[in-house]
């Protein structure tokens, strides 16, 4: 969400993403969150409480500018320790050999279909959403295909949650409080495929989200979304590569050379702000 009170007195201001269209950033938002306006005016959804977006002035629409993907944060939103790249060491499937190896095989016969989903009651209307519709076709299938398993919601403990991340073929990933959020890559570092809404429509570097590559998307609308969990139930092995390139994209990432992209990328950030400032003050 972009806090537009802010833009007069920032040169730049970065996002972890950025809406790929930015005529939507000029425009009047009711919450302030492209999926849940998108939610909001496809289904009438509504939550009790707006939280408004005024228009982005185009004088300051150049301000926004790309920060870094959430993946490589080491904080949760709350600023609670909660360090990703330590499941590297906790997850049974997830071990460094050499440049780092993937997952062991999606296509284990012994794994569990879908991995465990939230009904996540404590959030609003147009974040649950995605959620209610999951459970709802998940529901559907496991009464019309006996053999289909996943996990019921509820709390658990973590030991217990990151088990079912491992054991899981297929890991649903619902928006969060943004479209990106932590289960995207615990879902990765789990080993198994990767089930999301279509991020096609974000900006982030880096990029963990390559469709057919590095995750499944669905549509918004849900109206593919049991069609693709069949079909990868049904072709296990063939998904099997995705779950090492998913993998793969993220460890790079984590790894020495990704340092190398990120200390690039800040630089270039820094050098972008200074010659904002610098112009600022010659035109002062």
């Amino acid at each position: 969400m972009v806090r537009d009170y802010l833009l007069p007195y920032v040169d730049l201001y970065l996002k972890t993403q950025l809406v790929k269209d930015p005529s939507w950033y000029t425009r009047e938002s009711p919450y302030g969150i492209y999926f849940r306006d998108f939610y909001h005016r496809q289904y009438d959804v509504e939550d009790d409480k707006t939280n408004p977006r005024d228009p982005v002035k185009l004088e300051h629409l150049n301000k926004l500018w790309l920060g870094w993907n959430i993946g490589l944060s080491d904080l949760d939103i709350l600023g609670r320790p909660r360090p990703i790249t330590h499941l590297l060491y906790r997850l049974p499937r997830v071990r460094y050999k050499g440049q780092g190896s993937p997952a062991q095989s999606s296509a284990a016969k012994h794994r569990r279909a879908v991995s465990r989903v939230s009904r996540a009651t404590g959030q609003v209307d147009t974040f649950r959403f995605q959620r209610v519709e999951m459970r709802k076709h998940l529901d559907r299938l496991r009464e019309t295909h006996p053999m289909f398993r996943y996990h019921m919601d509820g709390k658990v403990p973590k030991k217990v949650y990151d088990r079912e991340m491992t054991d899981a073929v297929i890991i649903p990933s619902p928006f969060g409080d943004g479209a990106t959020c932590y289960r995207d890559f615990e879902a990765i570092l789990s080993g198994g495929v990767m089930l999301k809404a279509d991020m096609g429509h974000l900006d982030m570097r880096p990029n963990f989200y390559i469709p057919g590559v590095t995750y499944i998307p669905h549509d918004w609308d849900f109206s593919d979304f049991a069609g693709k969990v069949l079909h990868i139930l049904e072709h296990r092995s063939e998904y099997e590569a995705m779950a090492r390139a998913a993998q793969q994209t993220y460890l790079k990432a984590l790894s020495p050379e990704g340092g190398e992209d990120f200390a690039l990328q800040f630089k270039e950030i820094v050098q972008e702000a200074l010659a904002r400032r610098s112009g600022s003050l010659r035109s002062a």
